[in-house]
């Protein structure tokens, strides 16, 4: 990705998120394989990351992550067009599943199959403690057999 687009992306993801997450860097918490970006003219108006991500057991997981429509451009169908284009390129890198962690793009996540993380499913390895189950707000859709319980490493 250009320099000028990361910054654009950025500073959208701040706008979104707030800097203290986004830290102008183009990702919140997990550097992006590959990302779709969304333009009205010279605006950047939607940005969303697919991500791999490390588990155990050893399987192919992508995350979809930084999910961010610019104010004025919502409600336009961005943020769906967006998921299915990530979504579609995790299943072509061959990922085993895909999961995302959202509060507002539920409904998104469940129009693309992906279906809320039942508890036992999916948790997060956290160094020195126990794991942290994930279950509030996260979504999973397997394209390869389920493997559960997952556990994740670090967020998304």
């Amino acid at each position: 990705m250009r320099n000028e687009s990361l910054a654009l992306a950025g500073a959208l993801l701040c706008e979104a998120f707030g800097p203290s997450r986004a830290r102008r860097r183009g990702w919140t918490h997990r550097r992006p394989l590959y990302r779709v970006l969304v333009w009205d003219g010279e605006v950047l108006v939607g940005n969303e990351a697919g991500c791999l991500v490390g588990c155990d057991p050893p399987i192919v997981v992508h995350a979809l992550a930084d999910a961010a429509v610019r104010e004025g451009w919502r409600s336009a169908g961005i943020a769906r067009a967006m998921g299915a284009l990530i979504h579609e390129e995790a299943i072509r890198r061959g990922a085993a599943a895909a999961i995302c962690h959202t509060g507002s793009l539920g409904p998104v996540a469940a129009e693309h199959r992906m279906q809320p993380v039942q508890p036992g499913e999916l948790y997060l390895r956290r160094r020195f403690r126990r794991d942290l189950p994930l279950v509030t707000s996260w979504y999973v859709r397997w394209h390869g057999k389920k493997v559960a319980p997952l556990t994740i490493d670090g967020r998304v």
